[in-house]
């Protein structure tokens, strides 16, 4: 059938791929990925004999007319990433909303995540949780992300690159507080590695140790107590200066997991002490 299949590829250990994912990469009429390079690698494992288009952030917007004019025409096309399920941490899914917005089929062959699986193994809360991806690169913009996850009552689930890592736990330290956390790079590889503890003890180990590699970051749910008014105020003060009291409410109650009646009410008394 013709439209866009999105392929999950191995993060690591090529043995995990799944037998569909091979199927759909040998039938495909054509095929885009991150980097040819790579994902060459994959394909001469497995025998599987295509060419390979390059589809990324600096080419998307013309490749993407490509792809749908290769729908239209009735051909299958697969999309791969470098490693795990595309369309997370990168652009492919401004590629899947514009094949829906013309009518075509999309699917997905589901398989490997290194978010997930780094999840399933670090001993944290799985029950709920949030991806954030990648931070801000610009320390500022960083710091203000998570002073936005702080009060958010899930697991949290980060990528890291190695150059940024201790400036990103230091931020996580500094707004989130010293939570229990883990560090995972080269999932699946021969080399795994796995680092557990307070957010202060994995910022002594990257400070300390030679780190390379991205990383998967999991951080715990903050403690279940009580958000006292203080607290509330505080916040409220930071973002009324950009945004309408109704909208202030709604979002500081969303980030501390509190009714956005309680919320408004303070947000009323504010301005009424202002006046």
């Amino acid at each position: 059938m013709s439209g866009l299949y999105i392929v999950a590829t191995p993060i690591g250990n090529l043995s995990d791929i799944t037998l569909r994912a091979l199927y759909v990469l040998t039938i495909a009429d054509k095929v885009y990925c991150e980097n040819k390079h790579i994902s060459q690698k994959l394909f001469a494992r497995y025998g599987i004999v295509r060419v390979l288009k390059n589809y990324h952030e600096h080419n998307a917007v013309n490749v993407r007319r490509e792809i749908l004019a290769d729908i239209s025409n009735g051909k299958r096309v697969a999309l791969i990433c470098d490693a795990g399920t595309p369309t997370i941490s990168d652009p492919g899914f401004k590629l899947i909303a514009t094949i829906i917005k013309a009518g075509y089929y999309v699917t997905s062959i589901p398989g490997p995540s290194a978010a997930i699986t780094a999840l399933t193994i670090s001993g944290i809360p799985t029950d709920r949780f949030l991806f954030a991806g990648f931070l801000n690169s610009k320390s500022s913009a960083r710091k203000k992300e998570i002073q936005m996850l702080a009060q958010v009552p899930t697991t949290l689930l980060f990528y890291e690159a190695p150059h940024r890592l201790c400036q990103m736990l230091a931020d996580l330290i500094e707004y989130l507080g010293d939570r229990p956390a883990v560090l995972v790079r080269e999932l699946t590889k021969k080399y795994e590695e796995c680092k557990r503890g307070l957010l202060s003890d994995l910022f002594e180990w990257a400070y300390n140790t030679p780190v390379r590699g991205e990383f998967t970051v999991v951080v715990a749910p903050p403690e279940n107590k009580e958000i006292s008014d203080g607290a509330i105020i505080k916040r409220l003060h930071q973002v009324l200066a950009d945004i309408s009291l109704s909208k202030a409410a709604k979002q500081v109650a969303e980030e501390f997991n509190v009714s956005r009646k309680r919320v408004y009410s303070i947000c009323l008394d504010l301005k009424h002490d202002q006046d």
